[in-house]
């Protein structure tokens, strides 16, 4: 059969356009700051891609295809968890988990057109030491695709933020795969476009033309909410095709009994969180984050007010009440999720705080040195140049350790939670090693005997607390519906409980309220044929 010979010229040349397209698309400076974003990720995080810590719900979920997300809304998580083989290994989760962090740190920075080497590496690494990307990690078994959903979340606004129609269904597109992995990353894109929306009309993007400006606006908005839309149709149908409901986890199956009132009472606390976090109330970070949120949300100020001076948009009235309504939803956008749940809402859920603390490194990415004094220039005007270019290089340069400063601040942080989580770990080892030993000690043991866990785990703990969601350590470590799965992964003992009903009659028995709590002698003794260990209070049967 003779070979075509016009069909390889012709794809050579679409090949060659396709080429030039990626190209305009991702620049060198994309490319640097990926690789660079990559790097960081793993070294930040190192520690725990190279542990296998505890977490609660990582027990669980070692070795599970995640199938059963679909029913908390998450249709893309199950199909995801085939990358990492659908078992929880950090190493290679967490090397995915760095790939789409990188994806979204360049989807971000290229929406706000950050152009500096400097500046963009401290924007990355603020980023991708944010504790909430810590507390993603000891969710290990999910990490990478919650960061999967934050990649999306990033290139659903870059998309949306470009305003043609293509690129707007596109960033629909993207907003619905990102919040069909995980639903508290819709904020994190909305909250990039308001960003992008208020830094676009301060500077002048439309010209201060509010007509311009408002459809812009009004075409970010249909597009996030087409994302949700279609989030919600993919949702739908493969529930159907599965014939299986949603839960009431976080309140995601009571979305269409929200009420107005509803909403402004969650409106009212997501404004008041959003300033609670930065105080650091919830003990997250060390402290120097409240000073250096202040720092952040001035230089946010001083960026939207700089645009306005430069593009002299205090001649259009309008347009400056639309740059108002965008500083007064900034709050509410970083704090969205307190409108999408009536429930407490996560450390893994926050993470488009992190938007606030990127001002100080944008800003300073925009300001460019005042041009040098031509020859034959006045002494006198040579001078206040010179005094100029000094003040402006100090203010970058000031915004740029404040910068720094932030991201070291998480990479303290989440390292401080992940020594604890190890040495938690292995604090907890030591106390079930022990316990399991006391167990198969007794008298008749064998693995078919049945063995009743009543109470709560508890040991002293000489571990500083560590207040992030994921991270716990101690007598938190593990709970009922985890302690029996950690005993066989971690101890290799199964442990086979008795029913409900024999472990009630056991905890009313007289013997067992005669018992005293483990680890005293007489704690663990044999009663009607079951091996029972008595914990601390409350005591409770389980599965």
């Amino acid at each position: 059969m003779l070979r075509d010979a016009s069909a390889a010229p012709e794809a050579e040349r679409a090949l060659g356009l396709l080429s030039e397209k990626v190209k305009r698309m991702f620049s060198r400076f994309d490319g640097v700051l990926f690789l660079g974003s990559f790097a960081l990720g793993l070294v930040i995080h190192m520690y725990m891609l190279t542990h296998k810590m505890i977490n609660l719900d990582d027990v669980g979920g070692m070795y599970e295809d995640l199938e059963f997300a679909l029913t908390s809304g998450r249709f893309l998580l199950g199909l995801l968890s085939g990358m990492s083989a659908s078992f929880s290994s950090p190493w290679l989760n967490g090397v995915l988990s760095a790939f789409f962090l990188a994806m979204g740190v360049v989807f971000t920075l290229k929406l706000f057109g950050v152009r500096h080497y400097l500046s963009a590496f401290l924007l990355a690494a603020t980023m991708i030491g944010f504790p909430v990307v810590a507390s993603t990690l000891t969710y290990m078994f999910t990490a990478f695709e919650y960061m999967f959903a934050l990649a999306f979340a990033a290139l659903g606004a870059y998309c949306i933020a470009k305003e043609r129609i293509p690129w707007l269904l596109g960033g629909s597109v993207a907003v619905a795969l990102a919040t069909g992995c995980y639903q508290a990353y819709f904020p994190f894109a909305a909250t990039l476009v308001l960003t992008s929306c208020m830094l676009d009309l301060s500077g002048g993007r439309w010209d201060n033309d509010w007509k311009r400006g408002m459809l812009a606006a009004v075409k970010y908005v249909l597009a996030l909410a087409l994302g949700m839309v279609l989030y919600m149709v993919i949702l739908k149908i493969c529930l159907l095709a599965k014939g299986w409901k949603l839960t009431n986890y976080q309140g995601i199956s009571n979305w269409s009994d929200i009420t107005p009132a509803v909403m402004l009472e969650r409106a009212g606390l997501a404004y008041e969180k959003f300033f609670a976090f930065y105080r650091n109330d919830d003990a997250l970070f060390l402290d120097m984050l409240p000073a250096l949120a202040w720092i952040s949300m001035g230089a946010g100020c001083v960026l939207v007010g700089r645009g306005i001076v430069k593009s002299r948009g205090w001649r259009a009235p309008v347009n400056l009440l639309l740059v108002a309504a965008c500083v007064a939803l900034f709050p509410l956008g970083s704090a969205l999720s307190y409108l999408m749940t009536d429930e407490f809402v996560h450390h893994v859920m926050k993470y488009s705080f992190v938007v606030t603390l990127l001002f100080p490194a944008l800003l300073a990415d925009r300001l460019t040195l005042p041009p040098r004094a031509a020859a034959g220039t006045a002494h006198g005007a040579r001078r206040k140049i010179a005094v100029r270019r000094a003040l402006t290089a100090t203010f970058a340069a000031l915004l740029l350790v404040a910068q720094l400063l932030t991201g070291y601040e998480g990479f303290l942080v989440s390292n401080r939670a992940y020594f604890m989580m190890d040495m938690s770990r292995k604090n907890a080892s030591s106390y079930f090693d022990r316990l399991v030993e006391t167990i198969t000690l007794q008298e008749g043991y064998t693995p078919e005997r049945e063995v009743a866990l009543l109470g709560q785990h508890r040991a002293e703990i000489w571990i500083p607390e560590v207040y992030m969601t994921g991270a716990a350590i101690g007598n938190t470590l593990l709970n009922i519906y985890s302690l029996r799965m950690y005993l066989v992964y971690y101890h290799n003992f199964w442990l086979k409980p008795p029913s409900w009903e024999k472990q009630e009659a056991l905890i009313a028995s007289a013997e067992f309220q005669e018992m005293p709590v483990y680890p005293a002698e007489g704690s663990v003794r044999t009663i009607d044929d079951v091996i029972v260990v008595k914990l601390h209070p409350p005591y409770e049967p389980f599965a």
